[in-house]
């Protein structure tokens, strides 16, 4: 089964920013993409890659895990991080 490759809109969308990042983090060759057709195109593994990379996550996580999950495990860390700043 071939690879998923994502729009520009919906990296945006699993990231949460709006699309001119999108193209900023691009044009600084910052996210892996290529140009195919004249559309730029995301290979989800090489996003998971760089989302882990930015997150400082690529050693504590399985290669299987996705955008999706990457997200809601920071929003969870966050979540429990901030429980225990409360209880000090």
């Amino acid at each position: 089964m071939p690879e998923n490759l994502l729009t520009a809109a919906e990296v945006a969308q699993y990231l949460k920013i709006k699309i001119e990042t999108v193209y900023n983090l691009i044009r600084k060759a910052d996210l892996p993409a290529a140009k195919i057709g004249g559309q730029w195109r995301f290979r989800e593994t090489e996003l998971t890659r760089w989302v882990e990379a930015q997150m400082g996550l690529s050693n504590r996580l399985p290669p299987e895990s996705n955008v999706s999950t990457l997200l809601g495990q920071a929003a969870t860390q966050k979540s429990a991080h901030d429980d225990r700043d409360e209880g000090q």
